[in-house]
């Protein structure tokens, strides 16, 4: 046995206790929360351009072709590397994985305002801006594997994808009073430095797990790696062909997608159907275009809780996940459906759209948190994996309603089966999800690693031990 192993031995032996201390201030909360202000922070970078683009295409005189190329150029990059991003959080830790996710598109983001007059330049460093990007939610899942234990992963996954949340509910308006007051270029200016005082403070206070983290306590250490179950070394032997034969890996490919395309159609639709079927000035109500991201933003927070709390209760963890799943989707299916037959009631046609929205934020605690339940050593992978199907409703979805609904069928039957079409794919993925997915991890998908692979993983961040 390694002297490491002896000490941590030894410190499970003498430091771990029944019943953890009930304090706050515990590291995985510090690190929980940094990761859900790093969503936040990757969002801001992702959606400036979304509020930016009209002043910029007005500066320089660009199309509508042109301004849609910028727009898109992001997932150009972000999509095809989600695998391999996963892979690499497992070798190279989450921390430093997660540290390249924020901090490289930051100081890209800093480089646009001065290169936007170049068409190819402006779309390359968007491109780069997904490619780094795309390392952050399988970062973030890595880590989970980690540092949150069985009882409390729907809480730091409802935790931290909410980050994504609020920091869009966040960005808008305040990327719109920056443009206001110094112009368009002071919004990347202002986003990009933040991204560099979030890292700073990553560096210094995270760590790719409890046993390489400088400064946790004896107890923490040892409950955490108690409790979390196998989280995966560096050297594990990846089962590719298992991880994309799996019908419960396949569940969650399929509720991830089903429920993004749901989510696309809302939030790129919404404002103009409340404008060009029921005549509400969205433009002027800044409310609500805030709404849905902030009832997301609290449900996928709700979420966690509900979900961990039913768990210690003593509910099967499957069955937990698919009670979740089951609240998010079915909730947001029916009060989209609904919403399509509402024409003459908008603050309820509103409220409808923006429950819809927000009640998906309780799926947090069903899909999104599965790939740590059947896969934790895997658990980037597998985030990948999902993510990467699950980014073709944020392309799809839009085109796919925008033909339905374009002029002259712009009324408010067509418009009606757009969103049964979404409130349908919705059901049948909570289906699909209902039928195949597990709460365990999966035999096919567990790997058991020689002890001298833990030393190299606790090895390789030994630097964070003594900075």
């Amino acid at each position: 046995m390694s002297g490491t192993q002896k000490l941590l031995s030894e410190e499970m032996d003498t430091a771990i206790t029944p019943h953890e201390s009930s304090t706050i201030f515990k590291t995985r909360n510090v690190i929980t929360l940094l990761l859900l202000t790093g969503l936040m922070q990757v969002y801001a970078l992702r959606v400036i351009l979304s509020v930016s683009i009209i002043s910029i295409a007005k500066e320089f005189k660009y199309d509508n072709a042109t301004t849609g190329l910028l727009s898109s150029a992001f997932f150009i990059g972000y999509m095809p590397l989600q695998i391999p991003a996963g892979w690499a959080a497992g070798i190279f830790g989450g921390h430093k994985l997660m540290l390249a996710a924020v901090l490289i598109p930051s100081a890209i983001t800093a480089m646009i305002p001065p290169a936007a007059g170049s068409i190819p330049a402006f779309i390359a460093l968007r491109i780069l801006t997904g490619v780094f990007e795309s390392a952050a939610y399988p970062s973030v899942h890595a880590l989970g594997a980690k540092w949150s234990p069985k009882e409390e992963r729907a809480s730091f996954v409802g935790a931290t994808w909410s980050g994504a949340y609020i920091g869009t509910a966040i960005t808008l308006p305040i990327t719109g009073a920056l443009i206001a007051q110094w112009g368009w270029p002071s919004a990347f200016y202002c986003f990009a430095v933040l991204g560099v005082v979030w890292s700073a403070f990553w560096w210094f206070l995270g760590a790719s797990s409890p046993e390489v983290h400088p400064s946790i306590t004896a107890e923490e250490r040892a409950f955490i790696i108690e409790t979390r179950g196998n989280g995966g070394n560096k050297n594990d032997v990846i089962p590719w062909i298992n991880l994309f034969t799996s019908l419960p890996v396949l569940a969650v490919v399929v509720a991830h997608t089903t429920h993004n395309w749901l989510f696309y159609t809302m939030l790129t639709w919404m404002p103009s159907y409340l404008n060009q079927v029921l005549g509400f000035d969205v433009e002027n109500s800044g409310a609500v275009s805030v709404m849905p991201y902030l009832a997301c933003f609290a449900c996928s927070m709700l979420s966690g809780v509900i979900a961990d709390k039913l768990t210690k209760s003593g509910m099967k963890v499957e069955r937990v996940r698919k009670v979740m799943q089951f609240s998010g989707e079915m909730t947001a299916g029916i009060a989209l459906g609904i919403a399509g037959y509402i024409n003459n009631n908008i603050p309820l046609v509103i409220f409808l759209l923006v429950l819809s929205t927000g009640a998906s934020g309780l799926s947090m605690a069903g899909y999104a948190c599965n790939h740590l339940d059947i896969a934790p050593q895997f658990a980037g992978i597998t985030l990948g994996m999902t993510n990467t199907m699950a980014t073709l409703p944020g392309i799809i979805a839009p085109i796919l309603v925008g033909d339905l609904v374009a002029p002259p069928h712009n009324d408010i039957r067509h418009w009606q089966e757009a969103f049964l079409i979404a409130s349908g794919i919705s059901t049948f993925g909570f289906l699909f999800f209902f039928v195949f997915a597990k709460g365990e991890p999966l035999q096919g998908l567990i790997v058991v690693a020689p002890s001298i692979e833990k030393e190299e993983e606790e090895r390789e961040d030994v630097h964070l031990v003594t900075r």
